[in-house]
This record gives structure tokens, sequence and C-alpha cells, in this order.
């Protein structure tokens, strides 16, 4: 099996380093915490007062596996949105991609405080160049809650094309829903 190769690129105004569930969640737990209500509905790890155990959790979805690649993302240089404080590299979230049986999934998350500003965007793109170029990627997929318009949205500007929806269970993944929700699927292809 391949071992966990330690990544770092950067964009235009991101720094993206490689993400590890074994390594990563302490450091990213706070960022979750300060942003957890917009999480919240759309995510169903993010809960209040999510643990760094929990954090590890979710961050071996985006970790566990050498062929999958989750990036924190942190600004090259800003005011940090927890205390004010301009910081050097202040970390706002996580974008990445999940290996699936027909391409790769992208996943990402970004801190309330940068949200509308083009971050995710422009990770999502550097991401996708990465997983072409270097990974030989042909088809990638965005999968999100029909009412997330930011995420729908992001994929549509992003050239994703929707495949239509489908039901989720997903009781006993989010509590706050009583039985499935309808997710869009979206779909990009390279030849």
């Amino acid at each position: 099996m391949k071992e966990f190769e330690k990544l770092e690129f950067e964009s235009e105004r991101l720094i993206l380093k490689r993400v590890h569930h074994t390594l990563h969640g302490e450091e990213l737990n706070p960022v979750i915490l300060d942003t957890i209500d917009t999480l919240e509905p759309w995510l169903y790890w993010a809960k209040r007062g999510i643990t760094v155990e929990e954090t590890s959790l979710y961050l071996r979805r985006v970790s566990e596996k050498p062929e999958d690649y989750g990036f924190r993302l942190y600004l090259k240089s800003q005011t940090d949105c927890h205390n004010n404080n301009t910081v050097d590299h202040p970390l706002i979230g996580i974008c990445g991609i999940i290996k699936q049986q027909d391409g790769y999934e992208l996943s990402y998350w970004l801190h309330k405080g940068y949200t509308g500003k083009g971050y995710i965007s422009e990770a999502v793109k550097f991401i996708m160049d990465f997983a072409v170029d270097t990974l030989k990627v042909k088809r990638f997929t965005i999968i999100t809650q029909v009412f997330n318009k930011p995420s729908v949205k992001l994929a549509k500007k992003l050239g994703f094309e929707s495949t239509g929806f489908e039901f989720w269970d997903v009781s006993s993944r989010w509590p706050q829903f009583a039985d499935e929700i309808q997710v869009a699927v979206f779909l990009k292809e390279f030849t």
C-alpha cells in the first residue's frame, strides 16, 4: 500500500497543505467550532461541540486512503476571523478529492468569515488541475443538498453539469432530517 505523501501547493491567494486524519484534527477543530452554525445544516459530521477526536474521524474521509487528497486551506496573509489579529496564513477550511469507483468526488467547506470571496472556487480549480495533470483523473462529481445554494452555484460556475437528483436516507447520519434528503449530483468530465 502506498504511504501517505505530504504535499504542499500554492495558488494565487492560498496555500494548500495535505491533511491527514491522525495529524490535523487538533488544528482544524477550532475552525470547525467557530463556524459550526454554517456547516451543521449541510454536513452530516458537523455538530455543535464536535471534539478533536470527532474532527479526526471526519478527516478520515478525505485522508485515510493514499489515493484521497484532502487539503487544509490557508490564506497567504490575512486578518484571522477567529480573533481579528493579523496573522500569516490563517487556516480557513478544507478542500479535497475522494476516490470513487468511477472518478473522484469533490468535497469542501470554508469558515464563514471567508465565504463569498472566491477561495473555494480557487481551491477546487487548483485541485482539479492537480488531479487531471498528475493523477490523470477524467471524472469529478460534486454531491450537495439541493437547498445548499452556494454549493449548487459553485458547481455550475465551475462548469459541472447536473445529472439529476437523488434521495438519500440520512436519518442515522443527520438526525435533524426525518428520513431522507434530496441531493443534487453534478458531473464534469475531461477527455
